[in-house]
């Protein structure tokens, strides 16, 4: 980094700080998010608070975040990601191309390659609505904290939703959702289109684009579907859904999240050195997930395709 003499550099919220800020300190404009440090609780004293907000910006490398950014962009609470993060286009002086790209929607490709692809993959679906699933790959690496929500209760919710709406499921995502896949399999006994580990990202995109509605969690697919205008219903855990969920046509999305007075979970993008030294993953309960049934799910996702039948 020094020795490139950049003259500026963009920070956004997740970036580790602690192991960048002096290298960044010769960079002239250092533009960043930073985020206050307030209390979850009310009513605490103001010793227990003062030492709340140094334990957390010490953790977290907020104070070196303060410290090396000379151009903060402060995070407003419950502000969508894209929101903050054209906001550090504003702050270099993007005031104008801000604007524009919030009046263009983003455009997710399709070749001729994956339209034939997915026309394949669903060729036994014709004449049924198609409803694509994404499990996610959870009690994995890829899940590091923890968000997404069983397969075993995704595949009770799906038995019950083909015997509502007589539908085509077809499960999407990759090699590593296999396990996923197979917990899945061994609660949803019915027919369904298996295309985990089967199709590249630009493939999914076109499956996705072929669906009635679209089913999952905080995934990337999710987001894809969102991107795409295809109506998605979405069960949140820990991180929150005003910050990552729904941007595009809001009315289209139903996202299922239980109201907890630890939700959006604050540790989010802690640092996690290992078990037993400076662990954030486990917070000892994870109620945000544990305690959402497939029942609380199934009266949603029923008055949710209620209201759009």
């Amino acid at each position: 980094i020094r020795a490139a003499r950049f003259y500026a550099v963009v920070v956004s919220h997740p970036t580790p700080m602690r192991a960048v800020a002096q290298p960044i300190l010769g960079i002239p404009l250092r533009v960043g998010h930073c985020r206050p440090l307030s209390a979850p609780h009310a009513g605490w004293s103001r010793p227990r608070y003062a030492l709340w907000r140094l334990k957390r910006g010490v953790i977290s490398g907020e104070f070196e975040r303060r410290l090396a950014l000379n151009q903060p962009v402060w995070l407003a609470q419950e502000e969508h990601a894209v929101l903050r993060n054209l906001r550090l286009i504003e702050a270099l002086g993007g005031g104008q191309a801000v604007q524009e790209a919030l009046s263009v929607r983003p455009s997710l490709p399709e070749r001729g390659s994956d339209r034939a692809f997915a026309e394949r993959a669903l060729a036994s679906c014709a004449g049924r609505d198609i409803v694509g699933l994404h499990l996610g790959a959870a009690g994995t690496a890829s899940d590091p904290y923890m968000k997404i929500w069983s397969p075993e209760k995704w595949a009770a919710v799906c038995l019950e939703l083909v015997r509502l709406h007589p539908c085509a499921l077809v499960v999407v995502g990759g090699p590593a959702e296999a396990k996923a896949l197979a917990r899945f399999r061994s609660v949803f006994t019915e027919p369904f289109v298996d295309l985990v580990g089967r199709a590249g990202l630009l493939e999914t995109f076109a499956v996705i684009r072929r669906c009635r509605s679209f089913l999952g969690g905080d995934t990337g697919p999710v987001k894809a579907a969102m991107a795409l205008g295809v109506p998605t219903f979405s069960v949140w855990g820990p991180t929150s859904r005003l910050d990552n969920g729904a941007f595009w046509d809001p009315e289209l999305h139903r996202e299922v999240q239980l109201e907890l007075p630890c939700l959006p979970c604050v540790r989010m993008a802690l640092p996690c050195e290992g078990s037993g030294i400076v662990n954030f993953r486990d917070c000892g309960h994870h109620d945000c997930l544990n305690r959402m049934t497939p029942k609380i799910v199934l009266e949603a996702l029923r008055q949710w395709l209620s209201s759009r039948t």
